[in-house]
């Protein structure tokens, strides 16, 4: 979606600010209530219904946007393949490609806590980190070699966007760079000494970090082509290498090769994305199975605090083929729906603006409605203000952004 450089880079500064305040939100209710999940502080506050909503939304975004990162990983190989390997790559179909993604996912998808996970968080962030460097070395050519001028209306026309629906439209993206809500209740289990004060520095160091780079992906993509860049950064400079490779007649071009390059880094980052989402939708499945009682053991623990394979099971060894199977299981779902779909958009687009706003900022604001509070009587003020206006922004992202979608669909009708 192009949104233009000024109101782009506008919204996700206010995005970055709101998830900032929905999550230390959820910090402030998840200590006064010795919650152990984001789902279990809507059960505290609201009752089981409540918290059974918010399993259901979690665990279809988190599975829509799997089966999304899976199907572009599934158009995006084979090409790579035969970039990379020439005719043997051709043996690198879509169906191929979704499977190898799935089976390199699969070893750190067994791992069942945030810390042990923090390499191959670490490896995303590398990814997306160099195909940043990428898309900024070719700024820094442009500027050096004067083709700038060839962006069509480079950074003047390009400041809002060209039509409201766009604009409108992209809030689900933006908003899915800041979703995190769903894991800080772990984060502040698991860091050591989880002082208010660390967490803070925790929170505000990942919202930085993610608003920088996608700041610095958009200004870059507008820098070098002003209006004429698509919503995918990637097939603008395509296009561009397409029209380079005929004007050098055959020669390599640089951008060919870094454009690969790059493309194996998204790559990189959309496979190890998926051991990160998957980890909450095992939880939540496992935690619907212990109340149905059907995790085919005969037991179940009591302790809310165990982990789900282990409050299923009486036995750590049946825990552990509980947990085996329950990712098997879901690994294999993820396969079945990706390899069914080939187009994800509109499926992404509903689901985010149905249910990403809420999730990040309509029940966060919620939270801060119900006692019991452990702060003073004006903090508690403050934090219901935060929460209104959470209340506020996530009902009027979703509205307009399911208008914009809806509008977006009878037009191609």
């Amino acid at each position: 979606r192009c949104t233009g450089w000024l109101a782009g880079t506008g919204t996700l500064l206010v995005l970055a600010v709101a998830s900032s305040w929905s999550l230390e939100l959820i910090d402030m209710r998840a200590r006064d209530l010795g919650a152990t999940s984001y789902e279990a502080i809507g059960k505290m506050l609201y009752g089981p219904w409540f918290g059974l909503v918010i399993e259901l939304l979690l665990f279809v975004l988190l599975s829509v946007a799997q089966v999304t990162f899976l199907v572009l990983l599934g158009d995006m190989l084979p090409s790579l393949c035969a970039h990379a390997f020439g005719s043997a790559g051709g043996v690198c179909t879509r169906r191929g490609s979704i499977g190898m993604s799935l089976l390199a996912a699969s070893l750190p998808s067994l791992l069942s806590r945030l810390h042990a996970l923090r390499h191959v968080s670490f490896g995303s962030l590398l990814c997306l980190t160099f195909l940043l460097s990428i898309v900024l070395l070719e700024l820094v050519r442009d500027v050096f070699s004067g083709e700038l001028a060839r962006a069509e209306g480079a950074t003047t026309s390009a400041v809002m966007p060209l039509n409201s629906r766009s604009w409108l439209a992209a809030f689900p993206i933006q908003t899915a760079a800041f979703c995190n809500q769903f894991n800080m209740v772990q984060v502040q289990q698991e860091l050591r000494q989880p002082t208010p004060e660390r967490l803070a520095t925790v929170r505000l160091a990942s919202i930085s970090v993610c608003a920088a780079l996608c700041c610095a992906y958009g200004l870059a993509g507008y820098a070098i082509f002003g209006n004429a860049v698509g919503g995918d950064l990637l097939d603008s400079f395509n296009v561009r290498a397409r029209s380079d490779s005929i004007r050098l007649r055959g020669e390599k071009d640089p951008l060919a090769i870094a454009l690969e390059l790059g493309k194996g880094a998204l790559a990189g980052c959309l496979v190890l994305k998926v051991p990160l989402l998957l980890q909450p939708m095992r939880t939540i499945a496992l935690g619907w199975a212990s109340c149905l009682g059907c995790c085919g053991c005969g037991a179940v623990d009591p302790d809310p605090s165990a982990e789900p394979a282990k409050r299923c099971c009486s036995t750590n060894a049946r825990a552990q083929t509980v947990h085996v199977g329950s990712t098997i299981v879901l690994l294999g779902g993820l396969y079945v729906a990706s390899t069914a779909l080939k187009r994800v958009e509109d499926v992404f687009a509903f689901a985010g603006a149905l249910g990403l706003m809420v999730v990040c900022f309509v029940v966060p604001g919620l939270f801060a409605f119900r006692p019991a509070h452990s702060v003073a009587r004006r903090a508690r003020l403050g934090q219901r203000l935060r929460g209104g206006a959470l209340i506020v922004l996530g009902t009027v992202l979703s509205a307009t952004s399911i208008y914009a979608v809806v509008a977006d669909l009878l037009e191609r009708a």
